[in-house]
């Protein structure tokens, strides 16, 4: 029996030390060789001034117009205006009111009475389901809970709950009755049309982008819009001051601030690469900021 147990013993016998270093060797080598490759790229320093590269913005090949540079624009309920103006939300309006005269759910007992949507409510409509990004909950009801743990009063005072939910149930774009059986895109292809002819994504970021550039960009960015001597009198903060200057002396104290901005996914396979972050396991761009001790 003494003799079988250890031939059984012999057979199963397991060397945990001799498979571990194996495979740990093998994989640190490889997972060090990556990471020294990857850390190392474009990081090198470099010894003598800075000469930091200067983008130039121009609109040579942007391909967009100048149409609406000179419009009074001052709220962000103006530009939105630009989106969705007055005669496509009369579309929106329309086809919702429409879509609820001709619904099974009409003469529902339980459904409170419908009144016919208006311009001005679609505006409300569309900015509370743009507000409703910025506050998750779990379920749409919850937006209205009084339960002070996840309580958000503003969505109470720009809607009750059943008159949220009954614009949400009935909101269209076009008539059901014309669709066509393979157009997957027909419910939504007459605000894609509208937005496409009057082109006015294009012509709001071309007035974004020139506005930047003319009045934000020389005044608060890039190396040359404040000197030496005006960073150290006047956006110098006294602790900074306190904890890097040595008396005597005279030095400009700025802040390198990295950050991270998240990104689409771009489609371009390159970019997508290179935009990809392991450690965030999505895409986005890492700039590094110079600032100044008061921001």
């Amino acid at each position: 029996m003494d003799s079988e147990s250890g031939n059984e013993s012999g057979d199963y016998s397991y060397d945990e030390s001799s498979d571990e270093v194996e495979y740990s060797s093998d994989w640190d080598e490889e997972y060090t060789a990556s990471f020294e490759k990857i850390s190392t790229t474009r990081r090198n320093l470099r010894k003598g001034n800075f000469n930091p590269r200067l983008f130039s913005f121009d609109s040579s090949s942007c391909e967009l117009s100048f149409t609406i540079k000179n419009l009074a624009l001052e709220t962000p309920f103006d530009f939105f205006k630009l989106f969705f103006d007055r005669r496509l939300l009369e579309t929106i309006v329309k086809e919702t009111n429409r879509f609820h005269a001709n619904s099974a759910w009409t003469s529902y007992s339980r459904t409170a009475p419908w009144i016919d949507t208006t311009i001005n409510e679609m505006y409300t409509f569309l900015a509370t389901v743009m507000l409703m990004p910025h506050s998750k909950k779990n379920r749409i009801c919850d937006y209205w809970s009084t339960d002070h743990l996840i309580a958000t009063p503003i969505f109470a005072e720009l809607f009750t709950r059943n008159r949220f939910r009954a614009l949400l149930t009935n909101l269209h774009f076009n008539k059901n009755q014309n669709q066509i059986v393979k157009d997957s895109l027909y419910k939504i292809q007459s605000i894609i049309d509208e937005l496409k002819k009057r082109r006015t994504v294009s012509r709001v970021i071309d007035s974004a982008r020139t506005a930047i550039i003319k009045h934000f960009v020389p005044k608060y960015l890039g190396f040359s819009h404040l000197t030496r001597r005006e960073l150290i009198d006047n956006h110098t903060r006294p602790l900074a001051k306190l904890l890097f200057d040595q008396p005597g002396e005279d030095k400009a104290i700025i802040i390198l601030d990295g950050t991270y901005i998240y990104v689409q996914k771009s489609g371009n396979n390159l970019l997508q690469r290179r935009t990809y972050s392991l450690h965030k396991d999505r895409a986005l761009i890492k700039p590094m900021m110079f600032v100044s001790t008061d921001s």
